[in-house]
């Protein structure tokens, strides 16, 4: 048990590593979601994140397809569907592990939808999977500073935004997370900077970006 925890702490103070070796693989993932490690990031002290997020996205990509990275269980999806109660909505996706896109596709189905909301789940590594369709939205809510090449991995999704279409980063507040918004900051236009907090959580920074 420390082990993983430790490894997991390393990521979220230290951020990504270049090195394969420490990288958290599928296996560490699909331990932590059957386990309910994360249910930590997913509950009432998450929402005031998410409902600002997902609020971001609905001012910023009306159009509705969204492409979430690293979803987990899904935790952005029904603020999403509140933003969006009327319009349409189509959104993806996309984690490493099964166990917790199984917990995402739980949340779907248990969540109010309508014929003008859809939601597909995708598994695949995120620094390797490309996108086989256009989004209004790409959404990293907790995952982009795993990226071992940031500025890599943003370039190659805003090659899947739509006209228009924005890039939406969460990223809880550490001094390792300053290369991955200076990397943002010089291959995109930033449109909006926020952050949140809340008692007894670490504050989140939250960006929205557009192509130049």
């Amino acid at each position: 048990m420390i082990p993983h925890q430790l490894r997991y702490l390393w990521y979220l103070v230290a951020g990504a590593t270049s090195i394969p070796a420490l990288r958290l693989g599928r296996a560490w993932w699909e331990a932590d979601y059957r386990r309910d490690g994360l249910d930590r990031t997913e509950g009432d002290a998450e929402l005031p994140r998410h409902l600002l997020v997902a609020g971001l996205i609905r001012h910023y990509a009306p159009g509705g397809r969204i492409l979430d990275i690293g979803c987990g269980s899904a935790g952005l999806l029904v603020p999403l569907k509140s933003c969006y109660a009327g319009a349409a909505l189509h959104y993806c996706g996309l984690d490493y592990s099964a166990a917790a896109l199984e917990q995402a596709a739980a949340r779907a189905s248990n969540s109010a939808t309508s014929d003008r909301c859809t939601t597909r789940f995708e598994q695949a590594d995120f620094d390797a999977h490309r996108p086989d369709a256009s989004f209004d939205a790409v959404v990293f809510s907790e995952s982009l500073y795993y990226a071992p090449h940031p500025r890599d991995t943003i370039q190659r999704y805003t090659k899947a935004l739509n006209a228009g279409g924005i890039l939406v980063v969460s990223m809880w507040r550490r001094p390792s997370r300053v290369p991955v918004w200076r990397a943002l900051r010089g291959e995109l236009r930033e449109l909006s900077r926020s952050r949140v907090r809340v008692p007894r959580r670490p504050a989140w920074d939250i960006g929205v970006y557009a192509l130049p």
